[in-house]
């Protein structure tokens, strides 16, 4: 459920930014798309987990950074 919206805010995000002509004000909301996007990636790499009670950051970080 938390993926969907996340998806769903993402192109609400998306839908402003093209409506804006102001280049910063745009910057600034790519900028956001992106930054919600991670958060996705990151709540369904937790959600996928075998372990929700401990989290091998190094590992989790690699794998993240691989996608």
């Amino acid at each position: 459920m938390v993926k969907k919206d996340l998806t769903v805010l993402v192109a609400l995000v998306q839908l402003q930014q093209r409506a804006i002509q102001d280049e910063t004000a745009r910057a600034a909301l790519a900028e956001t798309a992106h930054r919600i996007q991670v958060l996705a990636r990151v709540q369904d790499r937790l959600q996928r987990s075998d372990e929700i009670t401990v989290v091998n950051t190094r590992s989790f970080i690699d794998a993240l950074c691989e996608d």
